[in-house]
């Protein structure tokens, strides 16, 4: 059957649309709007779908985004709260896209992946081009790497590494001499892409990441032994390293305690980040023991980020109070956001995808989510759109095309 022009439309639309992210917010937000508007005629004068199997998950994701639409009747600035609600449409609009489709999008899986992972690859190269010469001269003067990225340096390194996955994803699909030598080149460029950027959380969420999909990997071969006992030994290697390095432990205790030690400018960004955490992270949990907000939430809008701002000026960090920084970790963030509901259905939209990877033994789905996940723990994902779409994509992507 020959496609319609609607399915042409959406194609064309989705094609460029994960792409575009990488480049430019604004492009994206309209090629978002683009696709329900799209979507939205076709149900009005067709309304034909080819409807996913897994359509009841669809409940879960629509009444997270219905509790930030609630929060707003709490909000301080009703235009703030209206901003972030649009940050987030892509939270409701992509799974109903995927899930309510107008053409069978498990056919055009490889394009979006390829096209995401090409994006990738060329932005690095326009980064690399504006600061060749910094590469050539050293570490100490990767600060000014940062500047040139065309994104924040840890959703920059999110994406790189998360290319890493496709890429091996296709190579053991493929299975052929020369896309296993094209998927290697290109992962190590990504790889060491990342490390030049020194967004260490990524990386430690992959390198967690990899270890877990071992562990998949082996449980899923029946291998309960090895499983069991590769948990057990890196379980003792982790006591040991600490016990031996007692150093170590030294510099997580003083970044704690925002004590330094004498670093290189390597080392400098490493413990500053560390520190700032732990203290937006103590901001965040002192903000849930008032006024009951672990259970109700503060609402959109300023009303967590003058908050937060508040408790760092009350700990001597006005530095941080005039960047003004946020929880940095997604689930504090969503808890203070939306109370105890939210932080709920927060977890059962992210376990669906890897639960269900499981099962069918998907490994690129269980992969890109587990490292997604981690990565939550250091990084509020869901502040920033170039976050909420790399969710909403791939969350409606995995889930609705592996029917």
């Amino acid at each position: 059957m020959k496609p319609s022009y609607f399915e042409k439309i959406e194609f064309f639309l989705l094609a460029v649309f994960l792409p575009s992210l990488v480049f430019t917010v604004r492009l994206n937000a309209i090629i978002l709007f683009l696709l329900a508007l799209n979507w939205f005629v076709y149900s009005l004068l067709i309304g034909k779908f080819k409807v996913s199997k897994n359509k009841k998950y669809l409940w879960f994701i629509i009444a997270f985004f219905c509790l930030y639409l609630l929060q707003l009747f709490r909000a301080e600035d009703l235009g703030r709260g209206w901003l972030s609600v649009e940050k987030r449409l892509s939270i409701l609009g992509l799974p109903v896209i995927f899930c309510y489709s107008i053409t069978d999008k498990r056919e055009l899986k490889d394009i979006f992946l390829f096209g995401f992972v090409g994006s990738i690859f060329i932005a690095s190269l326009l980064s690399f081009y504006k600061t060749s010469s910094i590469y050539f001269v050293g570490l100490p003067h990767l600060g000014v790497v940062f500047e040139s990225l065309v994104m924040h340096k840890a959703y920059f390194a999110l994406y790189c590494l998360s290319s890493i996955y496709i890429l091996f994803y296709y190579s053991f699909r493929k299975n052929t001499i020369v896309i296993w030598v094209i998927c290697v080149l290109l992962s190590v460029h990504f790889f060491l892409f990342s490390v030049l950027t020194v967004a260490k959380m990524a990386l430690i969420a992959f390198v967690l990441s990899l270890f877990v999909l071992l562990l998949f990997l082996l449980y899923n071969k029946k291998s309960y032994y090895i499983f069991y006992l590769l948990t057990f030994l890196c379980f003792i290697f982790s006591i040991t390293f600490f016990w031996f390095f007692p150093q170590i432990e030294d510099y997580v205790f003083d970044a704690a305690k925002n004590r330094s030690h004498t670093f290189n400018e390597y080392f400098v960004n490493i413990f500053i980040s560390t520190s700032q955490r732990v203290i937006m992270w103590e901001c965040s949990i002192q903000g849930l023991k008032e006024n009951y907000n672990w259970l109700l939430g503060m609402g959109l809008g300023d009303n967590i980020n003058n908050y937060l701002n508040s408790c760092y000026i009350a700990n001597g960090k006005e530095s941080m109070a005039s960047i003004g920084y946020n929880s940095h970790n997604q689930f504090l963030h969503t808890w203070l956001l939306n109370g105890i509901l939210g932080i709920f259905l927060l977890l059962i939209n992210l376990l669906i995808v890897p639960v269900l990877a499981v099962k069918k033994k998907d490994l690129l789905s269980f992969a890109l989510f587990i490292f997604f996940i981690i990565c939550l723990f250091t990084e509020s994902m869901f502040a920033v759109q170039k976050g909420v779409v790399y969710f909403s994509f791939f969350y409606s992507m995995l889930l609705y095309t592996n029917d």
